[in-house]
């Protein structure tokens, strides 16, 4: 599902956790802001996301590492997350293609 370049505002739905079988996720070039849902764990069949381009900050959702991933994409570019209890936040770039 490409969502890119849509001038979307505000948090991400928790709601988008529940595509199951969602293969492709790109939010990219938006304007969403707050964190990425722990639902995103849900999405085990998810080959690529794409979230860069927006303002989401705070820790990755843990559940995202428990997916058996055979991911071709992810992409996090521009976005500001923090480590362990969010107390110090610091730009980190996973990765940008």
């Amino acid at each position: 599902m490409d969502l890119s370049v849509n001038q979307f505002q505000g948090r991400i739905l928790d709601a988008v956790g529940n595509l199951y079988e969602l293969q492709i996720l790109n939010f990219s070039h938006n304007n969403l802001k707050g964190n990425i849902p722990s639902t995103f764990g849900n999405l085990k069949s998810l080959e690529s996301l794409d979230l860069s381009s927006n303002k989401l900050e705070g820790e990755i959702p843990s559940q995202l590492f428990d997916i058996d991933w055979r991911l071709l994409f992810m992409g996090w570019g521009y976005m500001r997350f923090c480590d362990g209890s969010c107390d110090r936040p610091r730009s980190q770039l996973v990765s940008h293609s």
